[in-house]
């Protein structure tokens, strides 16, 4: 039926959200997380979850999304052949775990999708990715150049994108994860991104809970309804 995805910086309160709107929907619909936490997934694949408890007994379990600020994402020409040659390996190697998740949680969304029923996914790899990896003139590593051509055909545009925003210092409250200065500069990625899809909304997440359910809601059904008229919202 209908993929919506529900997208902003942290804090904006994306799964709260998108965990309660199937609830709230007229019609059929199921939730499905595409974050990087497997122990929220909806849909992951076994390894992902072996990895994580493993990560997590060492304390070295990565946070997901984009990369930090001033972080490259181009090659590395640093140390000897062997060791370029090891970190080499170990690229493709995640790039091909995180390509068949991708695959997988793919074709969960198009499964519920010929089903009739709509789709709130909590986070969009093509807005997670879009300024690090999907923009154009990026000079990405070999292994990111591939993960990011499967990104563009496997999650471009949903059917609608809820951009739930608010300003940094309260996102930065919620969760007090991070600085002001990323937590920017994610939120204007995140705007950036709206303004390139062709159905979306822009969702004031300072405002109460219900209000954002109902918002969120509304335009939702506008969608779904045959006789739909919503069009881009960029305030």
């Amino acid at each position: 039926m209908t993929t919506v995805a529900i997208i902003g910086a942290d804090g904006a309160g994306k799964t709260t959200v998108a965990r309660r709107l199937p609830a709230r929907l007229g019609v059929p619909a199921r939730y499905v997380y595409l974050g990087a936490n497997p122990a929220s997934a909806t849909h992951a694949l076994p390894t992902t979850r072996i990895v994580h408890r493993l990560r997590t007994r060492r304390g070295t379990a990565a946070a997901g999304g984009p990369p930090p600020l001033g972080r490259s994402l181009a090659p590395s020409h640093e140390g000897s052949v062997g060791a370029r040659a090891v970190r080499s390996g170990r690229a493709a190697a995640r790039t091909a775990h995180q390509i068949t998740e991708g695959a997988y949680q793919r074709t969960v969304i198009a499964w519920h999708r010929r089903r009739g029923r709509v789709v709130v996914v909590d986070r969009w790899y093509g807005a997670d990715h879009h300024a690090h990896e999907l923009a154009p003139g990026r000079h990405l590593a070999l292994s990111r150049r591939v993960r990011a051509a499967f990104i563009r055909r496997a999650f471009g545009a949903p059917d609608l994108v809820l951009l739930l925003d608010a300003p940094v210092e309260v996102l930065h409250a919620r969760k007090g994860e991070g600085t002001l200065e990323e937590l920017a500069q994610r939120r204007s990625e995140y705007v950036d991104y709206l303004a390139t899809v062709p159905v979306g909304w822009r969702i004031d997440a300072s405002s109460p809970l219900d209000d954002v359910l109902a918002e969120a809601s509304a335009a939702i059904e506008r969608v779904v309804a045959p006789d739909s008229t919503v069009t881009r919202v960029a305030s």
